[in-house]
């Protein structure tokens, strides 16, 4: 990701290159039409795609400048819990929860939340917003590979190894483990995640996952 600066208006931008034909997590995965379908103020905002980015093969996708991560904020704070206030830490778990009820709401998967790819706005309160869709997928109606039995669509045949391991589902530490067949999972992948982003807000302490899963 890359600060920069519009010539025409002056205000700062972020802008991340991407490779259009890149698939970090198999074929599911797809960032700027998930980018390009949502509409949240606490989902990243794509203003703009770049092509022909001059002598590398990819794309430029330009979104607003925010003031910083959270995996920052709570490096920052964590041996000066005072300086971070109970309701502000409040309100960015409210921002998370919205943000993922709207991805849900339209059919999507985050598949990555962890505190590093949620960025953050200061103003009269602090905004949370959910960002970095690498990893994110679709999973619309009507699908073929639906689990029999799933409450309607929501469980489908995915890619397996996503996401990064303090903050993912016990279904994916299951199936690095041999435990369970887990390429079937649905939204409470996401929801899982924002538990423990919370768990973390609250006493700007890791949740302590089990060592024999996760070695």
């Amino acid at each position: 990701m890359y600060e920069a600066t519009s010539r025409a208006t002056g205000v700062a931008k972020a802008i991340k290159a991407v490779d259009p034909d890149a698939q970090k997590s198999g074929r599911d995965s797809v960032e700027i039409p998930v980018l390009r379908a949502c509409n949240h103020p606490n989902v990243i905002k794509l203003e703009e795609v770049i092509d022909g980015v001059e002598a590398r093969p990819s794309v430029a996708l330009v979104f607003p400048a925010y003031d910083m991560d959270l995996a920052k904020l709570i490096h920052l704070r964590r041996g000066f819990p005072e300086d971070f206030p109970m309701p502000q830490r409040q309100c960015i778990a409210q921002g998370l929860w919205k943000g993922v009820e709207y991805m849900h709401s339209i059919e999507l998967l985050h598949r990555d939340i962890k505190p590093a790819n949620i960025l953050l706005t200061f103003g009269s309160e602090v905004r949370a917003v959910l960002a970095d869709m690498g990893l994110a997928c679709a999973t619309p109606n009507g699908k073929p590979n639906n689990v029999v039995g799933g409450q309607g669509n929501s469980y489908m045949h995915r890619t397996a190894n996503v996401g990064t391991s303090v903050y993912i589902a016990p279904e994916f530490l299951c199936a690095h483990h041999h435990l369970a067949d887990t390429s079937y999972y649905g939204y409470g992948v996401d929801v899982w995640s924002v538990a423990v982003v919370s768990f973390e807000l609250a006493g700007l302490q890791r949740y302590c996952i089990s060592k024999r899963l996760s070695s």
